[in-house]
């Protein structure tokens, strides 16, 4: 008893620091090699690629020696020894990887950038993963070899019962890291956590080797003598195996697909559906020590579970519907919600793959080296799902074709295991007969399920139209097109990327910048969206050359059916697009010659999983080394989603690397304000750069009057100096005090996706509000010289003046004050009647 209890309890410790490492190595590589699809199946496979290596290699030799009577527990200590050691060494790979990729690959999503990744993210997993796969054989084992000759301690049942509880440690990893150490701690910390957790449980093993199973203990492993030996165990055996684990990470893909999407995205999201993964895991190897099928009945599982499956596939249709059943109006709520929803919809099709798992285990239990390679078969069937899908599925057939290959791969593994029990064709057809019937049943419900449209019931007005939906590698978004003919762009449940209908917006977010540098030739744009900025800064007469990044692929070919927004972008003979991850381009463009005069972060969701990497000091400080000396950064940002606290952080880190600051708002209304941090690469221009950012008015009074500039902000109403300089809401000290002691954001603890996660509720203002109130007197960065550019000076300050009373006004409005909104548009036409939006929200008022 006291074996199976430490045996439990070791192979809990295994699944908490592999769980933890594994979540903490994805952010940390996928911050190198780029965030684009086929990238992050990439590393997806290179984790399980490590544990079949391991399993089969260090693995099958540790259980053969432990079932000839070596002690498992001195098996066990040098495997989760050599974890410990290879979790710590996985971090000495990242500043190496920083320093080479950018030198070996641009960025440029492809199979070349893929096979990198995969190769890196082999490197950073390898020393760990590779001890980490042989540790369940060798407890195993262990446990068989002394386990008494009793019927309820059937190999299956005590092999069931170990897993179960290994799966359950790797809930409690996910859950913890996601949750907890990763927003708290960081990666680096949380990889260090990981390696004291195999670090104690390797010490456990080693204290327990001492005193209870001690080198050389009899041991008797089980079998079937025949003379030649155990009966070694049957390949079909093995190969439904690897048909198992195919089948759990396909299901698991797809599923994260429609649950991601369905939850915006948010950075908490691919660790809630890994978690729900692990409990339906966790339940799946705890059923199996209650039933363990015989051999003849595996064919029979296998079909049944190809039939949970579909039926999983098609359930994922009604994720919809179960958030607003569970919904919330406050974040922590929207959690509880998200958590729900994927405990219902991933556990039980992952408890089924478990469980046949487990069943294979049991029955391949008398070869003295099967569990190694029933793991190891496992493991490389779970390392080619995320490469099939990445490469082949989803790019060319799109989220249903992963669920749809899971549940092709139980048939397969119903058929092998069928084909087992003898040569003789009777004997086979009678065993499959009913599998191979419940495996077109399964194929048929599995095909049913395929529409993305009942996979993706993303949130819309009911009067819209969808006009097209793309669901390939990247990501699935559509186009939506109202009554009146505007089209949106969007890629998740509730947030849009862009549209028609948001033109004016974007546009002045691209002419902005290009206004603020005084001669912008060479220009970079992170973030395409539906194209209106890279558009503007496209028709800027002065503008040579841009390069236009974009993460999804799927995003650049939606481009022409917003021509309107865009203004025909594609058409632009100096813009160049580039699908990449904006932090891989980025790195690369530093170490290169040729320098950027203006560079634009669009907006980025900041919520949304990985977008905190945008906004991280070595982010900035890759995009600062990819100036030219005196180019400027702007980066702009959503204020209505992001709470006070989350934006001093993102501002105390864009000050970390910027020492010279200031703020623009794109546009004047507070429903969606817009600010755009502006930062200048004054260090390599040779001097202190004080007056970096201080425009030369009399210059851009020039500039404007040329018939090609004022063609180029026709519609922007930015072809006056006021409305440019009416939405400078910050300079460097404001800034300063808009920070306070908030945070910087690094790649270890990118804490804007943590903070910006807890800005939902009742404070839509908060953050706009407290930028006006510490910015409102700040001096304009505006140079005008003479009497005249002094009274010009002057009148533009007063512009300025009206446009905060506005925001102001409109903010009481929306609160229902209206007595308050009052004063503040007639405070507003006061100071300058030119901004005629008071008096329009005035006569608005009731």
């Amino acid at each position: 008893m006291r074996s199976v209890l430490f045996g439990a309890l070791l192979a809990f410790a295994a699944g908490l620091s592999a769980l933890m490492a594994e979540t903490a190595w994805l952010p940390l590589v996928a911050g190198i090699v780029g965030a684009d699809g086929t990238s992050i199946q990439a590393v997806l496979s290179a984790f399980f690629v490590g544990n079949a290596i391991g399993a089969w290699t260090l693995g099958r030799g540790a259980e053969g020696r432990v079932a000839a009577g070596a002690s498992p527990m001195h098996e066990f200590t040098r495997l989760l020894g050599g974890a410990t050691v290879g979790i710590v060494l996985s971090l000495l790979a990242v500043p190496v990887g920083r320093v080479l990729i950018p030198r070996i690959s641009s960025g440029d999503a492809g199979i070349t950038h893929t096979a990198l990744s995969l190769a890196f993210a082999c490197v950073v997993f390898a020393p760990a993963t590779i001890f980490m796969g042989g540790a369940f054989a060798v407890l195993g084992r262990g446990l068989l070899a002394r386990s008494p000759q009793k019927e309820d301690r059937k190999p299956s049942r005590l092999l069931a019962g170990l897993q179960a509880w290994n799966t359950a440690g790797g809930v409690a990893g996910a859950l913890l890291t996601t949750f907890g150490l990763l927003p708290f701690l960081g990666v680096r910390m949380t990889l260090l956590a990981a390696a004291i957790v195999a670090g104690g449980a390797a010490l456990l093993a080693w204290r327990l080797q001492q005193s209870e199973w001690p080198a050389g203990r009899p041991a008797s492993p089980r079998g079937t003598e025949d003379g030649r030996g155990t009966h070694p165990v049957r390949a079909a055996f093995l190969y439904a195996a690897g048909a198992a684990g195919t089948a759990a990470i396909f299901f698991e893909i797809g599923a994260i697909r429609v649950l991601t999407a369905a939850f915006d995205g948010t950075a908490s999201a691919f660790g809630t559906v890994v978690a729900a993964q692990l409990v339906g895991g966790a339940c799946g190897a705890a059923f199996g020590r209650i039933v363990s099928p015989r051999p003849s009945r595996l064919p029979l599982a296998f079909a049944l579970a190809a039939v949970g499956l579909a039926l999983g596939a098609y359930g994922l249709g009604a994720t919809g519907q179960l958030l607003e059943f569970f919904g919330a109006t406050s974040p922590a709520g929207d959690r509880a919600a998200e958590i729900m929803t994927a405990l219902i919809l991933v556990a039980p099709p992952a408890a089924l793959t478990a469980f046949l798992f487990v069943s294979v285990l049991g029955v391949t239990a008398d070869d003295p080296e099967s569990l190694a390679r029933v793991v190891s078969f496992s493991s490389a069937g779970a390392a080619a799902a995320p490469l099939l899908a990445g490469l082949v599925l989803l790019p060319v057939f799109g989220t249903p074709a992963p669920l749809m290959g899971g549940v092709a791969a139980l048939g397969l593994g119903a058929v092998l295991t069928g084909f087992a029990h003898g040569d003789r064709p009777r004997r086979v057809w009678a065993v499959l007969r009913l599998p191979l019937a419940l495996s077109v049943v399964a194929l048929g419900i599995g095909w049913a399920s395929r529409s993305p449209a009942r996979l993706f019931p993303w949130v819309r007005d009911p009067d819209d139209r969808r006009i097209f939906v793309r669901d390939a590698a990247d990501g699935v978004i559509a186009v939506e097109e109202s009554t009146r003919g505007a089209r949106r762009l969007r890629t998740g449940s509730r947030f849009l990327d862009g549209g028609d209908e948001s033109r004016f917006g974007e546009r002045r977010q691209g002419c902005i910048p290009l206004l603020l540098h005084p001669a912008p030739h060479r220009v970079l744009v992170l973030g395409v969206g539906t194209g209106s900025t890279l558009g503007a800064i496209a028709e800027d007469p002065d503008v040579a050359d841009v390069e236009a990044v974009e993460l999804s692929g799927e995003v650049l070919t939606f481009l022409s059916l917003f021509s309107r927004a865009n203004d025909g972008v594609l058409s632009r003979p100096n813009v160049h697009l580039r699908r990449a991850d904006a932090r891989a381009f980025v790195r690369g463009a530093a170490i290169s010659s040729a320098k950027f005069d203006v560079a634009v972060g669009d907006l980025f969701h900041p919520q949304r999983s990985g977008a905190g990497g945008l906004y991280t000091r070595e982010h900035f400080a890759a995009i600062r080394a990819a100036l030219a000396p005196g180019g400027i950064f702007v980066q702009w940002v959503p204020l209505h989603e992001l709470s006070p606290d989350a934006f001093a952080s993102l501002t105390a880190t864009f000050l970390d690397v910027f020492e010279q600051s200031e703020a623009f708002l794109g546009y004047f209304n507070v429903q969606g304000p817009v600010l755009g941090l502006v930062g200048a690469n004054v260090a390599t221009a040779g001097g202190s750069g004080a007056d970096a950012l201080v425009v030369d008015g009399d210059d851009l009074i020039v500039r404007l009057r040329s018939e090609r500039m004022r063609q180029f902000l026709a519609g922007t109403l930015l072809d006056q100096p006021e409305e440019l300089f009416g939405g400078f809401v910050a300079d460097k000290d404001t800034l300063k005090r808009l920070a306070g002691e908030a945070p910087v954001a690094t790649d270890d603890r990118p804490s804007i996706e943590r903070l910006a996660a807890k800005s939902g509720g009742g404070q839509p203002f908060a953050t706009l509000e407290r930028v006006l109130d510490e910015g409102e007197r700040a001096a304009l960065p505006l140079r005008l010289r003479g009497d005249e550019g002094a009274a010009k000076l002057a009148a533009i300050t007063r512009y300025r003046t009206a446009v905060v009373a506005s925001l102001r006004g409109q903010i009481a409005q929306d609160r229902g004050d209206y007595a308050d909104a009052r004063n503040f548009y007639q405070a507003g036409l006061a100071a300058d009647d030119r901004f005629t939006v008071n008096r329009i929200q005035l006569e608005r008022l009731p």
